[in-house]
């Protein structure tokens, strides 16, 4: 099954995750998300039953099809070092 890796999971980050759920267009379990703030990361797991990440390095795994960068374009640059 393909995944979906998206960092960020604040306003924008949150209403993909919903859209893909409620369109049926990803399962949760399809889902795997970073974020460097521990309590947005923890109310989205709490409201859709996905997967996060430990870390950055360790989001993307071999059956990922996409990556999503839902990240405000000012921290674009770290996130991408």
């Amino acid at each position: 099954m393909k995944k979906i890796a998206i960092i960020g999971v604040g306003n924008m980050g949150s209403a993909l995750i919903r859209g893909l759920i409620l369109s049926k267009k990803a399962m949760p379990d399809m889902i795997n998300i970073f974020d460097i703030d521990p309590n947005k990361t923890q109310t989205v797991l709490n409201q859709y039953g996905i997967h996060s990440a430990p870390d950055l390095a360790s989001l993307i795994e071999a059956d990922t099809a996409a990556l999503i960068l839902a990240v405000k374009p000012q921290t674009l640059g770290q996130v991408l070092d």
